[in-house]
């Protein structure tokens, strides 16, 4: 989470110098997400030193997860 606050306060910088914070805005909120799936354990099972993929795998798995979710809400609206 420490890593998403440093890029919100990027994003804060870049848009007092008068600049869109398109990049340090989407990963500060990408880091968070991250920190969110590894509070709510979505990467146990993986091994000590795991390949960069097998936390791809779970990533992926995660956004797909919450894609579902959104488009469940979207049709019960």
């Amino acid at each position: 989470m420490r890593r998403a606050e440093d890029l919100r306060k990027a994003a804060t910088t870049a848009r007092e110098a008068g600049f869109d914070p398109w990049m340090s805005a989407a990963t500060a909120e990408k880091q968070a997400w991250v920190a969110t799936l590894t509070r709510a354990r979505r990467f146990r099972g993986l091994s000590a030193r795991p390949a960069w993929r097998d936390y791809a795998d779970k990533i992926i798995a995660a956004a797909q997860d919450r894609s579902t979710v959104a488009a469940k809400r979207s049709v019960s609206s």
